[in-house]
């Protein structure tokens, strides 16, 4: 759940530059997440993408710079790497981290 997994889970959707900030904010304020679990999640997670930005901003006057592309290129990464980390965290069930469920809910017992 969120709340056992709060900083994990505010830290992933802090990576991923996809994620609206505003929409993220609202989510996280209406689940179980702590507030030392989201600041410092936010504080770490918040760092990676704004530098890529901040370097596509600064080299974008020269889109064929390696600087530039290297900052596109990471902010890709950064967004495939969130995509495929929350992929992974769904497939999982949660009780056993066994991929084999999906994350459905076991069969009931008679």
């Amino acid at each position: 759940t969120v709340g056992r997994r709060g900083f994990t889970t505010v830290l992933v959707a802090r990576l991923i530059p996809l994620v609206p900030f505003s929409s993220a904010n609202y989510a996280f304020g209406v689940t179980s997440v702590t507030w030392p679990a989201y600041a410092s999640a936010t504080a770490v997670g918040i760092l990676p993408g704004t530098a890529l930005y901040v370097a596509v901003g600064a080299y974008g006057a020269q889109p064929g710079s390696w600087p530039f592309i290297l900052a596109v290129v990471g902010l890709v990464l950064l967004s495939l790497a969130g995509v495929i980390r929350s992929r992974v965290s769904r497939d999982r069930d949660p009780s056993t981290g066994d991929p084999s469920t999906g994350g459905a809910a076991p069969p009931a017992r008679e």
